[in-house]
């Protein structure tokens, strides 16, 4: 029986990986820090938000009830201490420039289309209406 891969490993594969790095050593983000990244942070808080979760202690249950998958998802195991140090010292715009370079990148699924705002469709994203100045 073949196997898929999972869905969060399929978004993460959407994330340009060389442009986080080139962000977060902008900001010095993995400086000093030998195992948990700031691409393991993004990943777990990704995790977190589509599991809707609201605390440290429901994030870190969640990872490790699935702790077997990690490694296939891309994530790394960590403690609930090390995902609060790296929350609370990490520079947040890391996330916020890497977040603004997404939105500005276009892919395929997404399709810019020219069309009115009376007959916009689904199939663009949101942050791609048109600008009517």
């Amino acid at each position: 029986m073949a196997r898929r891969p999972y869905i969060l490993s399929q978004f993460l594969r959407l994330l340009t990986r060389y442009q986080f790095r080139l962000i977060a050593k902008k900001y010095k983000g993995d400086y000093r820090s030998k195992h948990f990244k700031c691409w393991d942070q993004l990943a777990c808080m990704i995790f977190a938000h589509n599991r809707q979760e609201s605390s440290q202690r429901d994030i870190d249950r969640a990872l490790n009830s699935h702790s077997a998958k990690l490694y296939h998802i891309g994530i790394q195991q960590c403690p609930k201490s090390t995902l609060a140090d790296a929350n609370e010292h990490r520079d947040y715009r890391i996330y916020e420039e890497f977040a603004k370079s997404m939105m500005l990148r276009p892919t395929a699924n997404m399709q810019v289309l020219n069309c009115p705002s009376t007959t916009w469709t689904t199939r663009c994203a949101p942050w791609m209406h048109p600008s009517f100045t």
